[in-house]
């Protein structure tokens, strides 16, 4: 499982980093529209394994789980996390489109049990939730879904994945 100490270890050198800029009088730059919308998606978050999967007119809903895999976003990297919270050697660059309608979302494999690789990209759509982003991944590489999928409303031509996550907080389960 996630052991506290290493959440508190990885915040609180982030926290120094953050705190070093602000003390030595240093402003944090004006984000762009991109890096701003990534800003969003830094920290810890969980994998509820459920969601749903539209195909050819059919919908398969998962069950959300509370003990999905973690993992962290620092930059452009998504690092995912083993269950004792260290990193697991695999890690996904994300990119995000906030200009697109909807707001688009790239992720591709870059590391795979620590050593570099060539991946397909998986390319989405997502939105931002109060409780996280819902994303819509498409079920061919490289084809983007133009719509979100429906609880209960699978249309044919409409196909896609949900990726269900969650932000995952310190010292949980």
């Amino acid at each position: 499982m996630f052991s506290t100490c290493h959440f508190i270890a990885i915040t609180t050198i982030f926290g120094v980093f953050y705190l070093g800029a602000h003390v030595h009088g240093e402003e944090k730059p004006k984000l762009n529209e991109a890096d701003a919308e990534l800003e969003k998606w830094q920290g810890l978050w969980q994998d509820l394994c459920g969601g749903m999967t539209h195909k050819d007119g059919e919908q398969m809903v998962i069950q959300p789980v509370t003990d999905g895999r973690g993992f962290f976003i620092c930059g452009d990297r998504l690092i995912w996390l083993t269950d004792e919270g260290r990193p697991s050697g695999t890690e996904e660059r994300i990119a995000l489109d906030a200009k697109a309608n909807p707001k688009r979302i790239t992720r591709k494999v870059v590391l795979s049990e620590g050593k570099k690789v060539i991946a397909a990209e998986a390319v989405g759509i997502y939105k931002m939730t109060e409780l996280g982003p819902v994303i819509n991944f498409g079920l061919e590489p490289g084809k983007v879904p133009n719509q979100f999928l429906e609880i209960n409303k699978p249309t044919k031509g409409v196909d896609g994945a949900e990726w269900m996550i969650g932000r995952k907080k310190l010292g949980s389960k």
